[in-house]
């Protein structure tokens, strides 16, 4: 019972999160920059966006120059031939140049899923997680998502959420997360579906937490202990993708 309450409780956290705006304080200095490769060369076509979906977006030019007429906090870099970038900016911030890393080498294949038995004992739609024994999961569903819930039963404090749906996530993690982190590592997934960002921290208070786009859903945790942690990243690493799953999305266009 008290398992269920508790599911309960965290099922209306996350309707909270998902229909709530996302609260982002814009600067109104402009912020002009220029993102160029380790070798020095300017980037062109890289996109560059402001607080996630509320804030400002541009894309570098043939120089490799651009401008934001609003900001917050973070500022993050996305092309697809180079790692993802986000950066943490003062309030009176008006110049970032930065460099981008090539992706290859940091990118993390996803393998495809080998047999419909392969997909049967594995949980969600895109990607298929497989659970390891002794963890448990809860199913909701709303009319745009579909959310697990995955936890020991043993800890109730840690859990792994996964989602599904066209409004689970602007594409970015939230600013609280990054800018209230000691550290984190970003680099994109590869597999038959596309690349998605995948980003790994460390808070300040030195629990983990892991947030994985997938271009269908979303994986994420927060808060979780170093042990939880790594058993969520071996459920989220051993992850496949669902061809059968991507080829009605294909037929149905």
């Amino acid at each position: 019972m008290r398992i269920f309450a508790l599911n309960i409780l965290r099922f209306i956290a996350a309707l909270i999160l998902v229909s709530t705006p996302l609260c982002i304080s814009s600067f109104s200095a402009d912020l002009t920059g220029t993102v160029k490769s380790q070798s020095g060369k300017p980037v062109p076509d890289v996109t560059v966006t402001s607080g996630g979906a509320a804030g400002g977006t541009t894309k570098t030019d043939a120089r490799g120059f651009f401008k934001l007429t609003k900001h917050s906090r973070v500022v993050f870099f996305r092309h697809f031939d180079y790692r993802p970038l986000s950066k943490i900016v003062d309030q009176d911030a008006t110049l970032l140049d930065v460099t981008l890393e090539d992706s290859i080498g940091s990118e993390r294949p996803v393998a495809s899923c080998s047999s419909a038995e392969d997909r049967r004992n594995r949980i969600g739609y895109d990607l298929k997680y497989l659970l390891p024994k002794g963890l448990k999961f809860k199913q909701v569903r709303d009319i745009d998502y579909v959310e697990w819930f995955v936890y020991d039963e043993k800890n109730k404090r840690d859990w792994l959420e996964i989602w599904y749906g066209p409004t689970v996530s602007s594409g970015f993690p939230s600013e609280d997360l990054l800018t209230s982190s000691r550290s984190f590592t970003e680099r994109y997934r590869r597999s038959a579906m596309g690349r998605s960002v995948d980003v790994q921290g460390v808070s300040t208070n030195g629990t983990r937490w892991r947030y994985t786009r997938s271009p269908f859903g979303l994986a994420t945790y927060k808060e979780a202990s170093v042990e939880a942690a790594v058993l969520f990243d071996r459920i989220i690493d051993e992850a496949c993708v669902d061809m059968t799953f991507l080829d009605k999305i294909l037929d149905k266009k």
